[in-house]
């Protein structure tokens, strides 16, 4: 596929084709980049009806809230059919989020997985499946062979799960053993205003890492994937994960952890898998919520050494990948069954 990001979205525009009796409420802004999974959820189906800041003072409609779902109860009425699209990381939804999500008429979650989470916390609400899509960068050139500087690659806003310092302790651990040509790319686009900062501020400093913040173009994001030898994403636990299947799509050897939402990657055959070591508390910046996968920085090392010693098998499993998952998870096809379920309901 060679479409252009515009391409790309007009096409997404044209199967979403506003609904007149579809309201989005406005949870993100809609006019500005997204930058995080929800977020990007929203950009991805927010022509599907009408933006409104509020729904209170309405009646009739059918109202699609893309986010968190308590955070939206106040502007909502009771008299619209009310659809939360959201997720959750960890095996135990917190309870005011059930009982929120109980609240709403109809719940749409990513991942078969996700579905089963939510009903062994407590939610009733009925739930369907709509997977998230991915975005599909432009290709450019594949790597044909090892770089003579191995750049491994994270992306995301570092969150607990995200394990980032414990890549960061694994390629350390490489540097100064196995591959003292060890870089370590990070682009963290956002920082939440709870996360503290302090421990990333502090490792921007080696010469190891190479720190990029900010939105980046969709030409940008493009170019650099390809800065890359190979993109690792070692959470414990994700509602849906876009940057692997960016990464697959675009040629690039991906290293992966164990988590329910990536069976389906894993289960291709065409990705690294980081094998987790059984769960831990998930600690969603100091409140716990049920558990998730413990990673550990070693088995994280192991992996990126593996790809590093067997990088020609690799690397032909990242060109199969890329043709497998090009014709998965369309964000097209995201819109046309959002639309579908709604006009169902």
């Amino acid at each position: 596929m060679k479409e252009s990001p515009s391409d790309q979205q007009a096409k997404v525009d044209k199967y979403a084709g506003p609904g007149s009796d579809i309201l989005l409420l406005e949870t993100y802004p809609a006019h500005e980049l997204p930058y995080d999974g929800l977020s990007g959820f929203f950009n991805v189906v927010k022509n599907i009806g009408t933006i409104i800041k509020d729904t209170k003072h309405t009646s009739g409609a059918k109202v699609l809230v893309c986010g968190i779902a308590p955070f939206y109860e106040d502007r909502l009425s009771v008299q619209n059919t009310n659809i939360i699209f959201t997720t959750f990381e960890s095996d135990e939804v917190p309870l005011h989020w059930v009982e929120s999500i109980n609240r709403y008429h109809h719940c749409i979650v990513p991942h078969e997985a996700i579905k089963v989470k939510f009903e062994s916390s407590g939610v009733i609400t009925p739930i369907s499946v709509i997977h998230q899509g991915y975005y599909r960068y432009k290709r450019g050139q594949m790597l044909k062979k090892k770089p003579k500087e191995f750049n491994v690659g994270f992306l995301g806003i570092p969150v607990n799960r995200k394990n980032m310092l414990k890549l960061y302790d694994a390629c350390k651990q490489l540097q100064a053993s196995a591959i003292p040509e060890i870089k370590l790319h990070v682009h963290v686009s956002y920082f939440y205003d709870w996360l503290d900062t302090t421990p990333f501020k502090r490792i921007q400093s080696d010469e190891m890492i190479v720190w990029t913040s900010g939105n980046l173009s969709a030409e940008e994001v493009s170019d650099w994937y390809y800065k890359l030898s190979c993109y690792v994403f070692p959470s414990s636990g994700e509602g849906w994960s876009y940057t692997p299947r960016e990464s697959m799509y675009l040629g690039i050897p991906t290293i992966i952890t164990d988590i329910p939402v990536h069976k389906e990657l894993i289960d291709s055959g065409f990705c690294k898998v980081i094998r987790t070591s059984g769960i831990e508390p998930a600690d969603f910046n100091g409140a716990t919520h049920g558990f998730w996968a413990k990673v550990e920085a070693n088995e994280i090392k192991t992996s990126i050494l593996d790809v590093y010693n067997r990088y020609d098998y690799f690397h032909t499993q990242a060109l199969s990948g890329a043709a497998w998952i090009e014709n998965e998870w369309f964000n097209e096809n995201v819109v046309t069954r959002l639309k579908d379920l709604i006009v169902d309901l």
